[in-house]
């Protein structure tokens, strides 16, 4: 069989649909470190509410659980969702939101897992 011949078949998967304006960065959703000097200082927190990183509670507020080893708990408003989801992923990898509930106020509470081992 000549490669002419041949059928390639391809597979290509659909990534995140990436919202059409980011309003928010990456260091909006996980916070800013400033890495010029050293020791590396946090400079804010982000939306981050809870996670095993120094200086955060490791008991999600939210949830009143203790968070698995590189997982973070993240508060948001709702029309800020599909941002937040996009920053989660990027940094956790996909599929990395695993609980999502709606809080008071319009907010809504995200659980982001490490998903890249």
């Amino acid at each position: 069989m000549d490669i002419e011949e041949k059928q390639w078949r391809f597979i290509i998967n659909e990534p995140l649909k990436i919202p059409q304006k980011m309003k928010l960065t990456k260091e909006d959703v996980w916070g800013e470190v400033d890495v010029e000097k050293f020791p590396i200082k946090r400079v804010s927190k982000g939306m981050i509410v809870a996670s095993q990183a120094k200086g955060y509670p490791s008991t999600c507020p939210i949830w009143k659980d203790k968070l698995p080893y590189k997982s973070v708990t993240v508060v948001c408003k709702k029309e800020q969702v599909p941002d937040v989801v996009y920053w989660l992923e990027f940094v956790h990898g996909g599929d990395s939101v695993s609980r999502m509930k709606d809080l008071p106020k319009g907010k809504v509470a995200l659980r982001s897992d490490y998903q890249c081992w």
